[in-house]
């Protein structure tokens, strides 16, 4: 392991035997301003991401830049010289948070840029990070392999690393049973709208916040809440409730459906992989998220609510999802989960009535916000008339419903 200390930073242990190690980059004038980073993860090819765990005081809003280099060297003698090394990786970015991960896939452009004019296997790597309060300064050596199939993504991800949540076990099933709920059984493309009940549960206290979730606020009416409840082990209190008619259920006591009845095909296997992910990632010491602040969520008849109340949020909600669509807003801020029979929308209350305010002439008239289409088992768009009835939709350029 290195150690260098050159009186201004300190670098430790970046070598790919020891990864664990922290760059401490100290402001040029006051010592104070500082950007600390752990490499969790190198690359091993160019199918791979880099990630790294960062910490910094420069100020949300400040941004930094990181330059992945390839040494230009047929000598392989790990000596670096950013002068003249191939730049192979280039981006900036905005700091959300005090703390977040990073993660920079290392793709196909990034492979073609190491390999211009070079034959040889590895690509001898370094990191330099910077900003214009921050000193720069570089990571050791590693090295990565020529892939024979590159990743093609080229977008970077950044995780928000929160508080933990610290939920008695009670809590936790009470939240996982309502998010089972809102997520059709544990639907993997739906999991993501656990972050928001997360976000709601850190801001408003965990009564206040599951409650914007409609199955835990009516839990006692609610079959399928019960029913994910007695089964992660704390619904003992609904095991002889029956369903409501007209349902599935009229005639399974929450026991029976359960421990006999069509839960365990049409549901165990998806609710136990949900729970493990939640155990892992929402319940973690350190839970990470993408979705920082994120307040909203709801499925397509949500979305489509025009009657104007909390401030026209569902009204916003939409037409920010349709500006979204038509490339003319730069941040995305409603995100669709669609498993291929489920739809839900999960969106960024603050931040879209931030932009409606500062640009009002974006927000146009209730009946000029297309609605957001239904579609059927195969595919096809519909929309509801004004007796409730389904019936096909005709849709607009970029997938609304034409009036």
């Amino acid at each position: 392991m290195n150690n260098i200390y050159d009186g201004f930073t300190f670098v430790k242990g970046l070598s790919i035997n020891n990864p664990t190690g922290t760059i401490r980059i100290g402001n040029t004038n006051d010592n104070k301003s500082f950007i600390s980073y752990r490499i969790v993860l190198y690359p091993k090819n160019f199918t791979e991401n880099l990630i790294l765990e960062i910490s910094t005081n420069i100020g949300i809003g400040q941004s930094f830049k990181i330059i992945i280099y390839d040494i230009d060297s047929v000598s392989m003698n790990n000596k670096k010289n950013p002068s003249k090394d191939t730049k192979i990786i280039n981006k900036s970015y905005d700091i959300k948070s005090e703390k977040f991960q990073l993660s920079i896939p290392f793709n196909q452009s990034a492979q073609a840029n190491a390999w211009k004019d070079k034959e040889f296997k590895m690509a001898e790597c370094y990191l330099e990070i910077s900003s214009n309060k921050i000193k720069t300064d570089y990571s050791e050596v590693f090295l990565v392999e020529k892939s024979k199939n590159p990743n093609p993504n080229n977008q970077s991800e950044i995780k928000i690393i929160k508080n933990p949540l610290n939920l008695t076990k009670e809590q936790q099933n009470n939240f996982m049973a309502a998010v089972l709920v809102e997520t059709s059984g544990g639907r993997k493309a739906l999991w993501d709208i656990a972050w928001i009940y997360f976000n709601l549960v850190q801001i408003l206290g965990f009564e206040k916040g599951l409650k914007r979730s409609s199955a835990y606020n009516l839990r006692e009416k609610n079959y399928m809440f019960k029913a994910h409840l007695y089964f992660l082990g704390n619904g003992e209190k609904y095991s002889n409730d029956v369903g409501v008619s007209p349902s599935n259920w009229d005639d399974y006591k929450i026991k029976d459906y359960v421990n006999i009845g069509p839960y365990k095909t049409n549901c165990k296997d998806s609710v136990l992989d949900f729970k493990e992910f939640a155990e892992k990632n929402i319940f973690s010491n350190k839970p990470m998220t993408l979705y920082d602040g994120w307040e909203g969520q709801g499925n397509t008849d949500d979305m489509n609510i025009d009657d104007g109340r909390y401030d026209k949020v569902w009204e916003k909600a939409r037409q920010y999802y349709w500006l979204q669509r038509r490339k003319q807003v730069s941040k995305i801020f409603v995100k669709k989960l669609y498993d291929g029979e489920h739809t839900s929308y999960i969106y960024d209350t603050k931040n879209i009535m931030s932009y409606f305010k500062s640009f009002p002439n974006k927000l146009p008239n209730t009946n000029e916000i297309p609605k957001i289409p239904h579609y059927d088992k195969y595919g096809e768009p519909y929309k509801y008339d004004s007796n409730g009835k389904p019936t096909p939709a005709i849709l607009d350029t970029y997938g609304g419903v034409k009036n």
